[in-house]
């Protein structure tokens, strides 16, 4: 039996070889308990044409008025509670709940109004989740929003740089230790692999599966996969950008679908490149650093290719870079970072 058969024979011990998967950060749309699913409230959440306005009726107007009660104990008509109708009280305790937090869309008015738009929607969805969860409310007005999601966006860069610069030292150090297990001869070389599965069982498998290429980091594929891969995270950290938090206009409005991205960048504008959607604040804070990340590989020049399969295609795509990033730095990490594709079967820990 020759050295590389030997190699592959003790990493396949290690390692179970599982497809490989691609991860979309993707708006996913209302959380609570109470509005989740709701068609109409979804629709309201991602679609101007589609605000919650007085005269409507529906279970959707009863939601929002139990939303009402449960968060403000705002006092709605007997009558429009029973008709689940949008009526004077309804929209009267819209407006207090939206004067109460600040919520305006500078964009085409300068206070607050009885209506039930994308912004009041994803306000009474986010303090819904907290009231579910039996956790404490905190309504954030307007003037204290944007130092918010400035802080918000300042710290997902910071972890963004930091989780990259980190997955850029465990690769550059994958990649001596496979060159000095393909350097080794005889009982060197045996002992070599078999610390290299040891040492990397967790890095070869994700570089593996999200790649697409052999499990045998000796092998061509594997070690050009693993080179380029150091190439564009060395691109990616020296990618600066501003980010801009853009809402829902501008390079952050709804596409031909409805759906709002997280986050959205053009290479070739001036600084910001970077925009910051209302979903991404949304987001749980892992999600909003891989969010970040993955619009750095486009400023690197990577594009979004839905359904990538090839290896040229992954290396190529934003997302399978990003989430390479996130399941080697977060070395016990099982699952996209939101919330989907689980690993099958699960990555080796640490």
């Amino acid at each position: 039996m020759n050295a590389k058969s030997i190699s592959i024979i003790g990493l396949t011990l290690l390692i179970v070889l599982a497809g490989f998967e691609v991860g979309v950060f993707a708006q996913t749309g209302l959380q609570s308990h109470l509005f989740s699913g709701d068609p109409k409230l979804e629709a309201c959440l991602v679609r101007d044409p589609d605000h919650i306005m007085p005269g409507a009726v529906g279970d959707h107007v009863g939601k929002i008025q139990v939303a009402l009660r449960e968060l403000d104990s705002l006092s709605i008509d007997a009558g429009e509670l029973a008709a689940k109708r949008y009526g004077p009280s309804t929209a009267a305790a819209v407006l207090a709940f939206k004067q109460k937090r600040g919520i305006i869309n500078y964009s085409y008015q300068t206070r607050p109004d009885n209506i039930v738009g994308k912004m009041t929607i994803a306000a009474l969805d986010r303090e819904m989740v907290a009231k579910e969860k039996g956790g404490q409310i905190h309504p954030i007005p307007q003037d204290n929003q944007v130092a918010e999601h400035r802080r918000i966006i300042r710290q997902a860069l910071e972890r963004s740089r930091e989780s990259v610069r980190n997955v850029a030292g465990i690769l550059q150090q994958l990649d001596a230790d496979i060159e000095r297990a393909n350097r080794a001869t005889g009982p060197d070389r045996i002992m070599a692999v078999a610390n290299l599965g040891r040492a990397h069982a967790r890095n070869i498998a994700v570089i593996s599966r999200r790649l697409n290429v052999s499990l045998d980091p000796l092998s061509p594929g594997f070690r050009s996969a693993l080179q380029r891969t150091r190439v564009l995270l060395q691109q990616n950290l020296s990618e600066s950008s501003n980010i801009l938090d853009q809402g829902n206009a501008g390079r952050c409005a709804p596409r031909p679908d409805g759906s709002v991205p997280f986050a959205a960048t053009t290479r070739s504008d001036a600084d910001p490149r970077v925009s910051a959607c209302f979903p991404f604040f949304r987001a749980n804070a892992d999600l909003q650093r891989d969010v970040i990340t993955h619009e750095f590989f486009h400023l690197a020049g990577l594009a979004d290719i839905k359904g990538a399969a090839t290896t040229g295609d992954l290396l190529n795509n934003a997302n399978t870079l990003a989430q390479i990033v996130a399941f080697l730095n977060d070395r016990s990490r099982q699952q996209n970072s939101d919330g989907g594709e689980p690993a099958i079967p699960p990555l080796p820990m640490p």
